[in-house]
C-alpha cells in the first residue's frame, strides 16, 4: 500500500519508534526519521511535526538524553541516546 506523502504517524506510535531505534545507539533526528524509513520500507515517515515534539517529550521524562555534536563541515548536530537501556539510567 503506497504511502501518502502528507500522512504522519500519530505521536504515541512516534514515541515508540523513536525509542526502538535509539535502542540501537544514538543519532541525531535526520537519523532517526531516515532509519524508521527504512526499517518500514518507506511505509512510515516521522516528519519535524511529530519527532522533534516527540524527542523533546522524551528528554523531558529522562528516557533520552541529546547532546549538540559539532561537526567537521556544516553546523552542529544534536545527538539523541535511550537512556532506558543504559546501566547509567
Amino acid at each position: 500500500m503506497p504511502r501518502s506523502d502528507d500522512a504522519e504517524l500519530p505521536r504515541g506510535q512516534s514515541l515508540t519508534l523513536i525509542l526502538s531505534v535509539l535502542a540501537c545507539g544514538p543519532l541525531h533526528g535526520y537519523g532517526i526519521a531516515r532509519e524508521v524509513e527504512r526499517r518500514s520500507a518507506s511505509l512510515l515517515r516521522l516528519g519535524e511535526g511529530s519527532l522533534y515534539p516527540t524527542l523533546r517529550t522524551l528528554e523531558n521524562a529522562g528516557w533520552v538524553t541529546g547532546e549538540w555534536q559539532a561537526q567537521e563541515v556544516g553546523p552542529a548536530r544534536k545527538v539523541y541516546a535511550c537512556l532506558l537501556y543504559t546501566s547509567d539510567a
